[in-house]
């Protein structure tokens, strides 16, 4: 059973879906109205979040940059990757948008062994896209189950 994400992995794996494109800063506004609302002291940095999304996402991550607290190496990527997942699963996305997705998202410089993992499944499905080696239902197959090893992050995910 995985821990729940903290305040900051939370921000760090808002920071991964607005780089990527994937979020936009009104998903962020909600999440950071939604602690504004449960906390009775919200910090000021999740009230400049939720200030900043009314501007340009590269102001809201620099925002959520600045969030305090724990963050443990990979939580952001496995929320991210279960997101994803969710995506698929719900035929909101293909399986060459989710990989695609998934590499953009992942990489912060650390090149931790899970960004790796994910650097090796995304170029083995460009090969298989080109052509070059293997193929398409094997490299589905491949993803599916690197994606459902993170399923238990869904119930964690701050966001539909």
């Amino acid at each position: 059973m995985i821990e729940k994400p903290t305040i900051k992995e939370l921000a760090e794996f808002f920071i991964r879906g607005l780089s990527a494109g994937i979020f936009d800063t009104s998903q962020v506004a909600r999440w950071a109205d939604s602690i504004i609302e449960k906390e009775e002291k919200p910090s000021i940095e999740i009230i400049e979040v939720c200030l900043a999304c009314n501007r340009n996402p590269s102001d809201t991550i620099s925002c959520l940059r600045e969030i305090k607290g724990e963050l443990q190496p990979d939580v952001s990527i496995n929320l991210m990757a279960a997101y994803l997942l969710k995506k698929l699963m719900a035929h909101e996305m293909d399986h060459s948008n989710a990989i695609k997705l998934l590499y953009k998202a992942s990489f912060d410089g650390a090149f931790s062994d899970l960004e790796l993992e994910i650097m090796n499944l995304e170029e083995s499905w460009c090969l298989v896209e080109d052509g070059v080696y293997g193929n398409i239902e094997d490299m589905k197959k491949e993803l599916e189950m690197f994606l459902e090893e993170r399923r238990e992050y869904i119930t964690h995910l701050p966001i539909e």
